[in-house]
């Protein structure tokens, strides 16, 4: 599902979308740690999750690189290389915290933890947006 993702999000991000798709991402993000959450007591919610999951991890994936990488073309592998440490880091943090909230709290903790963080993504993406609206309106 992930390669449908990354089609819906290269495609938003060239269409001029790139927003709602941030949005977008960060309410499928909390529907598949719901599903994923229900997970543990049914196979069907666990399948869903997943599969949400890489449709949206990909399509954001996508998204922010083309966002970035029309920030300053000609710092373009100075900006890449930034962006995939910081991705990098970011799983290795994932990996870790995910790690000890199934060690004290089990399924129940690791799927809190996703949607903790599905909504800091989904914070994330409306305060890019009020930033954009204040640079705008600053620069006028």
């Amino acid at each position: 599902m992930g390669v449908f993702g990354s089609n819906v999000g290269g495609w938003a991000a060239d269409k001029g979308y790139s927003y709602v798709m941030s949005l977008l991402c960060g309410v499928i993000f909390l529907c598949s740690w719901v599903l994923l959450y229900i997970g543990a007591m049914h196979l069907w919610a666990l399948i869903a999750g997943v599969i949400l999951l890489d449709f949206a991890i990909q399509a954001l994936h996508i998204t922010n690189q083309t966002l970035i990488y029309r920030s300053d073309p000609a710092l373009k592998g100075r900006i890449a290389s930034g962006y995939m440490s910081m991705y990098f880091i970011g799983g290795v943090l994932g990996s870790l915290t995910s790690a000890m909230a199934y060690a004290y709290y089990g399924w129940s903790g690791v799927s809190i933890l996703g949607l903790m963080v599905a909504g800091l993504i989904l914070l994330c993406a409306l305060g890019f947006k009020s930033s954009q609206m204040y640079s705008q309106v600053a620069a006028s």
